[in-house]
């Protein structure tokens, strides 16, 4: 895992037929959406236009969606 993976890299690897604005766009609505990962990332200190997610933040994401 690397630890510094950025938000526009997971969102990309999430939704490969899309281009990088629209993967964004739809990875953030997905995160809004699930009201337990948000606030579980939340408290983790994620913000919504964050770019680069850390190794916590990436664990909790792996946790509610799994490896992208």
């Amino acid at each position: 895992m690397n630890s510094f993976l950025t938000v526009a890299e997971v969102a990309c690897a999430l939704f490969p037929d899309t281009g990088r604005r629209n993967a964004l766009r739809r990875f953030r609505y997905m995160l809004k959406t699930d009201p337990t990962l948000w606030n579980e990332l939340t408290e983790a200190r994620f913000r919504a236009h964050q770019r680069v997610f850390t190794p916590q933040q990436y664990a909790i994401l792996v946790r509610y969606i799994g490896e992208p």
